[in-house]
C-alpha cells in the first residue's frame, strides 16, 4: 500500500520498482493499477497481449525471453513505463509509436532480429541505456547516428 501511495502521480526510482514485483497476469490483474513492475514469464504472454492496457501505473515491464514476434498494440498507452525488456525473443521491428513513451529511461530488445531502428525512437529524450545488441542491423553506425546521446 505504501508504494502505491508514493507512486500516485509520480514516477518512481529504479529501486522503488524492484521492490514489488508481479510474476504472473492472474495475480497482477487482481489489481492492475497496483502494478508498477511486471515479469511476464511465456505461459501468461497470450493473456499479456490482450490485458496490457490495464496496466495504467505499470512503470517496468521485463518479457525477456519469450517468444514474442511483436509489440502488444496497447504497450503505447503504459504512458509511464520507464524500463523495457524484451531482450531474447522474435521481434524484427520495433513500432514507430515507442516514441510517445516519453518516460522511456532503459530500453532492451538483444537477442531478438531487429535490423533497424523507427524514427520514433530518436524522440525519447529520457532514455539513459539501450541495449540493441546481437541483433541484426546491417549497419551499426547508420542506426545509432540520429540518438539524441
Amino acid at each position: 500500500m505504501r508504494m502505491y501511495a508514493q507512486a500516485q502521480g509520480k514516477l518512481l526510482d529504479t529501486a522503488s520498482l524492484s521492490k514489488q514485483k508481479y510474476h504472473t497476469m492472474a495475480e497482477a490483474l487482481k489489481n492492475p493499477n497496483k502494478v508498477y513492475h511486471l515479469s511476464v514469464l511465456s505461459d501468461d504472454i497470450n493473456e499479456f497481449n490482450k490485458q496490457i492496457g490495464k496496466f495504467r501505473n505499470l512503470q517496468m515491464l521485463t518479457c525477456s525471453e519469450n517468444d514474442i514476434a511483436s509489440l502488444p498494440s496497447d504497450i503505447w498507452k503504459l504512458t509511464n513505463i520507464q524500463i523495457l525488456d524484451f531482450s531474447f525473443n522474435k521481434l524484427s521491428k520495433i513500432p514507430d509509436d515507442i516514441g510517445k513513451l516519453v518516460h522511456l529511461k532503459e530500453f532492451s530488445c538483444r537477442g531478438n532480429s531487429i535490423s533497424n531502428l523507427p524514427t520514433g525512437f530518436y524522440n525519447l529524450s529520457k532514455s539513459e541505456i539501450l541495449d540493441i545488441s546481437e541483433n541484426q542491423f546491417s549497419s551499426f553506425l547508420e542506426t545509432i547516428k540520429n540518438l539524441k546521446i
